[in-house]
């Protein structure tokens, strides 16, 4: 009989907003390794899709504050701020 590894138990319970950016994209490559294994049961995979989609959100926010950032700081140094 083949022994099922519960993937459930390897999903982070940290807050995605308390990981670095670098953080949540090295938990969001390994969520989408492990979502590539065809074995998995049907309830890891809601569990893991949940994890991804909770650190993509996160990571979007964050890009989308660095770029908004970073335009307000190109215009300060383009109007001589």
């Amino acid at each position: 009989m083949t022994e099922h590894h519960d993937d459930r138990d390897d999903v982070s319970t940290t807050a995605a907003d308390d990981l670095s950016y670098g953080a949540a994209m090295d938990e969001l490559e390994s969520v989408l390794t492990r979502l590539t294994d065809e074995r998995l049961d049907i309830d890891d995979v809601t569990v893991l899709v949940e994890r991804a989609a909770v650190l993509v959100r996160s990571c979007r926010t964050r890009l989308d504050a660095a770029r908004l950032r970073v335009e307000e700081i190109v215009d300060d140094l383009q109007s001589g701020r």
